[in-house]
């Protein structure tokens, strides 16, 4: 997809198992003239791992019995959902696409914070996901000042969805919207502090 061939050690794998992929002529021109423009990355966490269980149930996937196990780690700031906050993580990330592929643009497609959002005097008042928000455009900055090529970045979300393993436990929107009641939407503290993001460029956070 990005470098216009298959993975040396990924071919020899599948055709020693299976015997294929099966090539046809002109199948590598195809592959080498067609690469993807850009990469999307979708970041919300970091995941540690050991190779004994945990002490204490980490609260998401237990990982792969006998293989590796999820495990907290006790210096870091986790969410009531068990995702370790850690910003740092997008700008490994980033590098890590800019040293294996090089200058291909990025763009970030996802990047949110879950959370059950509190109503104060009718006001939905999400610092969380603003601090969240913040901290993780910080480290998209220092990525940017290290040369990577990043072209946008799309906070998740927009609006209160369903999402395909909580329902709608929880939130990720800038607008609330009342599952329980009418479907209403209300604009959350988070949108606004957004909006002055945009308008200053990133600026005022």
């Amino acid at each position: 997809m990005l470098k216009g061939t298959y993975p040396a050690d990924l071919l020899a794998q599948t055709q020693a198992l299976w015997g294929v992929p099966r090539f046809a002529p002109g199948d590598d021109a195809l592959l080498r003239d067609n690469r993807c423009d850009f990469i999307g990355l979708n970041y919300y966490r970091r995941e540690t791992v050991s190779a004994q269980p945990p002490e204490i149930a980490t609260g998401g996937e237990p990982g792969v019995e006998g293989l590796f196990y999820f495990v907290r780690n006790p210096q870091s700031t986790y969410t009531e959902w068990g995702w370790e906050i850690w910003p740092q993580g997008l700008t490994d990330g980033i590098m890590m696409i800019k040293a294996r592929y090089g200058d291909i643009p990025i763009y970030i497609t996802e990047n949110g914070l879950g959370a059950k959002d509190p109503i104060i005097d009718g006001e939905v008042v999400d610092d969380p996901r603003i601090d969240y928000l913040s901290s993780h455009i910080g480290a998209l900055e220092k990525a940017l000042a290290l040369g990577a090529d990043v072209r946008g970045y799309y906070p998740w979300s927009f609006i209160d969805l369903l999402s395909w393993l909580n329902g709608y436990q929880k939130q990720y929107g800038f607008v609330y919207v009342d599952h329980q009641q009418n479907l209403a939407r209300k604009r959350k503290k988070s949108f606004y502090w957004y909006k002055s993001v945009i308008a200053s460029h990133g600026e005022q956070r």
